[in-house]
């Protein structure tokens, strides 16, 4: 008898050190997928834009929006990967959102001239341009502009293709250092415009103008790291709070949030494959 009541229990102690093992073995490969694969991957987001206001002379015209490298949570060679990518859809407009260093990461002369030759690299017809972020600084700035890409916080501008139709773009400053100053977005009244940003929270200063833009741009969120299913992002960032998620439309305006590059917090990703997105313009007049 006490021999049966042994045998029983060792197969229970067994299968319930089957079950931790089993348990151990999922967290880790979760934890190396995340740390080591996933995050070195990129996901290109595609998407059509059909409006009446797009003039038809841009009718064809490739918008990139890219943000969040945060350089140091990705390395050179994932950036010379990115840069390959983003001019394989091939962009007539690019626009990056900042935050282009990680807060970590003291970069000497060699990263800036690295960052430079890739950064320039991405080809565009356009033209190419940026807004800070609240982590950007003089670096930041340098390497951007070096590279070909104008500072747009708080500035309009318009952008001719072919004749004398053209689009506006608008550039936010940091929403969370509360340099966003909007006055200057009249300036594109009458005309399609793409509004773009680093943090997405600034979009209810936004909708309370008389003149609003036909979309916004975003980033900050990085897809909240980990994407839990039915939950979605695990972590929220100050300035991202409200907007987080791929897209929302809030009156009639089409709101687009990029998961950004690197990573910040946990140098992880879960269900949020690095991204950037490619707007695809279509006149419908």
């Amino acid at each position: 008898m006490k021999e049966e009541v042994n045998d029983s229990e060792n197969k229970k102690s067994s299968k319930l050190t089957n079950f931790l093992i089993i348990i151990i073995v999922v967290i880790i490969s979760i934890f190396i997928y995340s740390k080591y694969v996933e995050t070195n991957l990129i996901r290109v987001r595609e998407y059509l834009i059909r409006d009446k206001d797009i003039p038809s002379n841009f009718t064809g015209v490739n918008v990139v929006y890219f943000s969040d490298i945060l350089f140091g949570s990705v390395d050179i060679d994932y950036i010379e990967k990115l840069v390959t990518r983003i001019n394989e859809m091939k962009p007539d407009i690019v626009i990056y959102g900042g935050s282009l260093i990680s807060k970590e990461n003291k970069i000497n002369d060699k990263d800036k001239k690295d960052l430079i030759k890739q950064l320039s690299n991405i080809n565009s017809n356009l033209g190419k341009y940026y807004v800070s972020s609240n982590i950007d600084n003089k670096i930041s700035d340098e390497i951007l502009t070096t590279s070909g890409y104008k500072l747009m916080n708080n500035l309009s501008e318009l952008i001719y293709n072919e004749n004398n139709t053209p689009i506006c773009i608008y550039g936010v400053g940091s929403y969370n250092l509360s340099k966003s100053d909007l006055t200057k977005l009249n300036e594109c009244n009458g005309y399609y415009t793409i509004l773009f940003t680093h943090e997405p929270d600034v979009t209810d200063k936004i909708l309370n103008l008389d003149f609003k833009p036909n979309i916004i741009l975003a980033g900050n969120s990085l897809g909240g790291e980990i994407n839990v299913p039915f939950y979605n992002n695990l972590i929220k960032y100050k300035g991202s709070n409200k907007y987080y998620l791929e897209k929302y439309n809030k009156n009639n305006i089409d709101i687009y949030i990029s998961n950004g590059i690197g990573t910040d917090k946990l140098g992880l990703r879960l269900n949020n494959m690095p991204s950037f997105s490619v707007f695809r313009l279509k006149s419908t007049d």
